[in-house]
């Protein structure tokens, strides 16, 4: 016998209003200790892997360094919690001061916001405050959790472009990022430029990235990536390629003038395909 649809009560917009600034608060109450873990989610990185710096008064962050973002991030988190927990404080003429937050205190500002959630939410500010704090809880648990990615980094784009006010000939340098199929072989998959939005498969990336690399058997990590998917037709991350070092699996062969890890890529090549023919 079919049963009766669960009973959903109605919800007002003013209550839909305090219950997302409740659930918003308690979530980044949740977020916050951990948005700053050395070594898993906030290792420092690198400003830029492609090397372009944007312009002062770009939107994007992309250049800046994980770590650095988090910060800033933290900071914008504070300053918008300390202006709506202001609000409440002063319209509610709040005189208690065991019962306010600290300016400084994230954690205690969300608590106070979400007890007077209710309140806030029959605000004429309501719907801007839901907003606001909503995406900020938002931006907060990207960080703890991030998004999985499901694109590689192969290399810089080696390719000439017409860049600069004289549009002169140079390297491109941007960030070229494959995007493996399931039902690709990953030497076939389509690679990017994140900068001249060239497109074309990775072993056609891969061969002109190392188009020089016969004559110098070392290479740094971004090339070595390169490397393998020319020669191999896969595709590795460079987290990857460090595990495979930690674990003994490739040696690393120095360093080079700018401090970056040098590998002979033959070797690593060899070591590959002696596990490949070890598991067949």
């Amino acid at each position: 016998m079919n049963q009766p649809p669960e009973f959903a009560p109605y919800r007002t917009e003013t209550q839909t209003l305090g219950d997302d600034i409740t659930q918003a608060m308690r979530n980044l109450r949740r977020d916050w200790p951990h948005m700053l873990r050395p070594g898993e989610t906030q290792a420092p990185g690198f400003a830029s892997r492609s090397g372009v710096t944007l312009d002062d008064h770009d939107k994007s962050d992309a250049d800046q360094r994980r770590i650095d973002r988090t910060i800033s991030l933290r900071r914008f988190a504070i300053d918008t919690l300390n202006a709506w927990a202001r609000l409440i404080i002063e319209d509610r003429n709040i005189f208690n001061g065991a019962t306010t937050p600290m300016g400084n205190n994230a954690e205690g500002m969300a608590d106070f916001i979400e007890r007077h959630a209710e309140w806030l939410s029959g605000h004429e500010a309501a719907q801007d405050a839901r907003d606001e704090l909503t995406a900020l809880a938002n931006r907060c648990h990207q960080v703890v959790a991030p998004t999985k990615r499901d694109w590689m980094s192969i290399g810089r784009c080696p390719l000439e472009q017409p860049l600069g006010p004289d549009a002169v000939l140079e390297e491109c340098g941007g960030d070229v990022r494959v995007k493996p199929s399931p039902d690709q072989r990953a030497g076939e998959a389509d690679g990017v430029c994140q900068r001249c939005g060239e497109t074309a498969v990775a072993s056609w990336w891969a061969e002109r990235m190392f188009v020089n690399g016969e004559a110098s058997p070392l290479v740094t990590i971004a090339e070595l990536v390169a490397v393998i998917a020319y020669r191999l037709e896969i595709v590795v991350t460079h987290d990857q390629i460090r595990q495979w070092k930690h674990r003994g699996k490739i040696e690393s062969a120095g360093t080079d003038q700018k401090g970056r890890t040098l590998y002979r890529h033959e070797d690593v090549i060899d070591s590959i395909r002696a596990e490949a023919r070890a598991r067949a």
